[in-house]
């Protein structure tokens, strides 16, 4: 059973990336961090709009963690965290589940002192 087809699923990464733009407008910079192979591939679905639409810059970074067992050790960010540190965090994620892998990749932030993390 399909739920969205192709155009519904373009039309949604649209929509995220607009309210993406409206809610960030007045930011330097953004960083969507996407958790995982499927959450990075959708953040850069989501940075591809975003760049399209707007002026507003925007990079990637990745969140390696293994749902299943997660320690915070073994939560690893692609980015060295003071390119983090004072800016906006996107969390990016496939699936919204128990919330266990978003409530897991936000731990590393914690220590890394955001501006904000949504």
């Amino acid at each position: 059973m399909k739920i969205l087809d192709t155009n519904q699923i373009s039309q949604k990464i649209k929509r995220m990336a607009i309210e993406i733009y409206e809610r960030h407008s007045e930011e330097s910079q953004i960083f969507l961090a996407g958790v995982n192979n499927n959450g990075l591939q959708l953040a850069n679905l989501l940075l591809k709009e975003i760049e399209s639409l707007s002026p507003l810059k925007a990079s990637i970074c990745q969140i390696k963690l293994n749902p299943a067992k997660p320690t915070e050790s073994d939560i690893i960010i692609d980015l060295p965290s003071a390119k983090l540190k004072s800016k906006v965090v996107i969390l990016v994620d496939d699936v919204a589940n128990t919330g266990r892998t978003i409530f897991f990749a936000c731990k590393p932030f914690m220590n890394i002192i955001v501006k904000k993390l949504k």
